[in-house]
C-alpha cells in the first residue's frame, strides 16, 4: 500500500470528521489557523488555507458519506465536516513516492486505480482507502494539472439514506439561513474613504495578459461567440475606465473611486475590483455590477488569483452570477495564474464563487447605499 509522510496519513485519516472532533481541533491549534468554520448553506464550502504547509482544508455541512452523515445543526449553523484537502507544490515532500503535485497526466494515468471523464477535465484516482481518495484532475484538451486533492467518495443523492432525511434537512437549512440573515443584518463593514474622481490607469499585468489570452482564445475558436452557451460573457477593456457606473453613483466622484473597473459583459454590466480595504489591488475582491443602475449585483472572487482561476475554468462574473459553471476554459489563463501566483491552489469554480459570496455578502447593500437607497429601494435620507 502506498503511504506518505505522517502529515499525509494524518490528513487522510481526518477526512469526513466533524469540525468539533478533537483531532480536527488539535490540527487547527497546532497549525495556528483559528477554529473550524460554521457552515450556513447546504452547498457552501469554506476553505481554511494552511499556507506554510502548502495545503487547504475545505469544510462542508452536507457530506454524503458514512463518517459525516447526517448533517448536524449547531447553535448558529451546521457543523462542518472536512470534505477535501487541496494540495499545493509545497506539500510535495509529504506525498507518497512517486506522486507529486506537479506530476504530468501520463504519470497520473500510470498510477491511477480509476478515472472519470468530465466535460473539461479528467480525474485520476491515485489512492483509495475506505471511502477516502487522493485524486488529480487535469484540464481537457490542453492537459496540465487542474488540482490535486484528498477527498471523500460520496453517496448519490438518490441514496435511500439521503432521501430519508430530506424534509428534516430542509427545516434545519431554513433555521440556519434565518440565523445567518440576522447576523448579516447586524454586520457593519468599514470601507476606506476614497476621495476624488478616479483617472484612467493601465491594467495590472495579470489582467492585461488575461485579456490578451482571451482574444487569442476567441481567434482560435472563431465559431464561439459571446452569445454562445460555451463562451464566456466577458468584454475586455484596455485600461481602467471611468464613468461606467454613473447610473449607480449618479456621478458622485468619491463613490466611483471605490471601484476599479476593467471589463464588462456584452449587456453592459461592469466588472472590476471593489476597493474594500487598504491592501494591494490583487487582494481586493472582484465584483459584478448590473447595467443601467438597476441590474444585479454580486461578488465574484475574493481576490485576483481566485478571479484568474475562475477565468481559467471558463467561468466569468456573469457566469458566477447566473450559476453557470460549464463554459469552455480560457486557453492560457491558467499559465498566467501560475506565472503571477505560483503557490496558488486550484479549487472548483463553485467553491471559489461561494466563498466570495459569503465573505462579501454585504456588497449589494453597499452599492445601493452609494445610491442613497436601501435594499428595498427606499431613500435612506428620509
Amino acid at each position: 500500500m502506498m503511504t506518505g509522510s505522517d502529515l499525509f496519513e494524518r490528513l487522510f485519516g481526518l477526512l469526513g470528521r466533524p469540525s468539533d472532533d478533537p483531532a480536527i481541533l488539535a490540527l487547527h491549534a497546532e497549525e495556528g489557523i483559528g477554529p473550524p468554520p460554521i457552515i450556513y448553506f447546504r452547498q457552501e464550502a469554506v476553505e481554511v488555507p494552511v499556507e506554510g504547509q502548502g495545503y487547504g482544508l475545505t469544510y462542508r455541512a452536507f457530506v454524503r458519506a458514512e463518517a459525516s452523515w447526517p448533517p448536524r445543526l449547531a447553535e448558529t449553523g451546521f457543523v462542518g465536516h472536512l470534505h477535501s484537502i487541496y494540495l499545493g507544490p509545497r506539500f510535495a515532500r509529504h506525498l507518497p513516492a512517486p506522486l507529486s503535485p506537479d506530476m504530468d497526466e501520463s504519470q497520473a494515468k500510470e498510477q491511477a486505480v480509476a478515472r472519470a471523464e468530465e466535460p473539461y477535465h479528467t480525474s485520476y484516482r491515485l489512492i483509495e482507502r475506505e471511502g477516502r481518495v487522493l485524486e488529480a484532475s487535469y484540464w481537457r484538451p490542453e492537459g496540465g494539472l487542474m488540482f490535486m486533492r484528498l477527498t471523500l467518495l460520496e453517496w448519490n443523492e438518490a441514496d435511500p439514506r439521503v432521501k430519508a432525511l430530506s424534509s428534516e434537512l430542509k427545516k434545519a437549512a431554513s433555521a440556519a439561513y434565518r440565523q445567518q440573515k440576522r447576523e448579516r443584518e447586524a454586520f457593519v463593514r468599514v470601507v476606506p474613504r476614497w476621495e476624488g474622481k478616479p483617472e484612467p490607469e493601465p491594467l495590472p499585468a495579470p489582467i492585461a495578459e488575461l485579456h490578451q489570452a482571451l482574444q487569442a482564445h476567441r481567434e482560435k475558436w472563431p465559431n464561439s461567440t459571446p452569445a454562445d452557451d460555451f463562451d464566456i460573457n466577458y468584454r475586455a477593456y484596455d485600461a481602467r475606465t471611468v464613468g461606467d457606473i454613473d447610473a449607480w453613483t449618479h456621478g458622485h466622484a468619491d463613490a466611483e473611486a471605490e471601484f476599479w473597473i476593467f471589463a464588462s459583459n456584452f449587456e453592459g454590466s461592469v466588472i472590476g475590483f471593489w476597493l474594500v480595504h487598504d491592501g494591494p489591488l490583487a487582494e481586493q475582491p472582484v465584483v459584478y455590477i448590473g447595467s443601467e443602475g438597476s441590474g444585479d449585483i454580486s461578488a465574484t472572487a475574493k481576490n485576483l488569483p481566485d478571479f484568474l482561476a475562475l477565468m481559467a475554468a471558463g467561468v466569468g462574473p456573469t457566469e458566477v452570477h447566473g450559476g453557470k459553471f460549464d463554459q469552455q476554459p480560457v486557453l492560457g489563463a491558467r499559465a498566467i495564474l501560475r506565472k503571477y501566483f505560483p503557490d496558488y491552489r486550484l479549487r472548483p469554480a463553485s467553491d471559489i464563487a461561494g466563498e466570495a459570496g459569503r465573505l462579501f455578502h454585504d456588497f449589494e447593500a453597499r452599492v445601493w447605499a452609494l445610491c442613497g437607497k436601501d435594499l428595498e429601494g427606499n431613500d435612506l435620507s428620509t
